[in-house]
C-alpha cells in the first residue's frame, strides 16, 4: 500500500519492470549485502539501469560504487529521510 500512495505499482505474478529485494538476511554488513544483490541482478538480467532507495547513505554509496565494476550501467540513488516536517529524497547518481 505504501509503495501504491507513491504512485509505484507492485503486483506479484505480473510483468513488471519493479523489483523488491530484501538483504537484510544476508551474512554481510548491510551496504555490502545490497550491493552484492544489485551486482547479481544486473549479471543476470543485463539491467542498464538501477534506482536505489535507501534510508542509508552508506547503502546507497555501496551501490553507485558499482559503477567500477558496471561502467555501462545509470545508478540512481534516492536517500529518504523521514521527519517531523515530511520526507525529504536526495538524489544521487553515478
Amino acid at each position: 500500500r505504501t509503495w501504491r500512495k507513491h504512485g509505484v505499482e507492485i503486483r506479484p505474478n505480473k510483468p513488471r519492470n519493479i523489483h523488491v529485494r530484501r538483504a537484510g538476511n544476508l551474512p554481510l554488513p548491510p551496504d555490502k549485502g545490497k550491493a552484492k544483490m544489485i551486482s547479481d541482478a544486473i549479471k543476470k538480467n543485463k539491467y542498464s539501469e538501477v534506482h536505489l532507495y535507501d534510508d542509508s547513505l552508506s547503502n546507497i554509496h555501496a551501490m553507485l560504487n558499482l559503477k567500477k565494476v558496471h561502467p555501462g550501467v545509470k545508478f540512481h540513488g534516492y536517500h529518504v529521510q523521514h521527519g517531523p516536517s515530511g520526507t525529504k529524497i536526495t538524489h544521487y547518481r553515478a
